[in-house]
């Protein structure tokens, strides 16, 4: 586990103590949005097994996160994770959810395998990327990177749903709309505390790349950036070297990313594959689809 982990972990069993002092809820279990459900194998009074569910919003669609499926090492391969997902499932598709999602390291292929078997299949692969800040020199870009204008908002917006498209960004931790220049949005930020840098880069005067740095409160901070798939050398080369320098940031940088895209320039300035991730879904109510 990473300082991420650690850190989920620490909220996770805040939660259950918040938790035990609202046990008057139980009742209305499946009415409310709680936060945090699932369930638990148990033998002998211990709990050996574990499955989260994380209620979602997919486009105004009520979705569930299958997470956290855990079994103490000395009673796996016993078909316990294997129980404790079919039983989220039946239980999903008792109260009419319409889809429920997962993710599972690509690297890990008996859980792939499994929950291919229950029904879910791979939407899409991401690799989270993440780079360390230098204390050198800005690195000469190949093109011109500056700081975008208002007049750069639609071709930017464009340009970073190209590698955050609709199906994509639902589950990532981004507004887009925070790296809209402008006094207006300026002053958003300002409200709401968020922390944003952006850049833009041209050749030729068109744009080709888009970067937003965001400071977030887990160990790394988030970097999204955008381009067209042609100009995905030109850009990233430009756009990677401002963004590790440091520019008063001291923190790791962490970038989410098609996975298989653009390795080598990763690779080339310093950054680690940290995981790559299949996201999958199973579709249990497809009558409750909204288009």
């Amino acid at each position: 586990m990473d300082e991420d982990g650690y850190s989920y972990l620490r909220q996770m069993r805040k939660s259950a103590r918040d938790a035990r002092r609202l046990e008057w809820l139980t009742s209305y279990a499946d009415s409310i949005n709680a936060p945090l459900g699932g369930f638990v194998w148990e033998e002998d009074g211990k709990i050996i097994g574990n499955l989260t569910l994380i209620p979602l919003q997919k486009h105004f669609q009520r979705v569930f996160l299958v997470a956290n499926v855990a079994v103490l090492p000395e009673f796996r391969r016993k078909g316990i994770g294997e129980l404790l997902t079919k039983t989220a499932l039946g239980y999903l598709r008792e109260i009419k959810v319409y889809a429920t999602w997962l993710q599972v390291r690509r690297d890990n292929p008996p859980a792939c395998n499994l929950y291919q078997k229950l029904g879910f299949n791979i939407r899409f692969t991401r690799t989270t990327w993440h780079g360390k800040v230098t204390n050198s020199a800005v690195v000469p870009t190949p093109f011109l990177v500056t700081n975008p204008s208002t007049s750069d908002w639609a071709e930017m917006l464009k340009q970073f749903e190209s590698i955050y498209p609709r199906d994509v960004i639902w589950n990532l931790p981004v507004d887009l709309n925070v790296f809209k220049p402008g006094i207006l949005s300026a002053v958003g930020r300002i409200i709401s505390g968020s922390k944003t840098q952006c850049w833009v880069v041209k050749k030729d005067k068109v744009m080709i790349g888009c970067l937003g740095w965001e400071a977030a409160r887990t160990w790394t901070d988030n970097v999204w950036v955008g381009c067209k798939p042609e100009d995905e050398e030109d850009a990233l080369r430009s756009l990677l070297p401002v963004v590790l320098s440091t520019h008063h940031r001291t923190r790791p940088q962490s970038i989410n990313y098609p996975a298989d895209k653009a390795v080598d320039l990763f690779t080339s300035f310093g950054f680690i594959d940290h995981s790559s991730l299949h996201w999958m879904e199973i579709v249990l109510t497809p009558s409750h689809h909204l288009v």
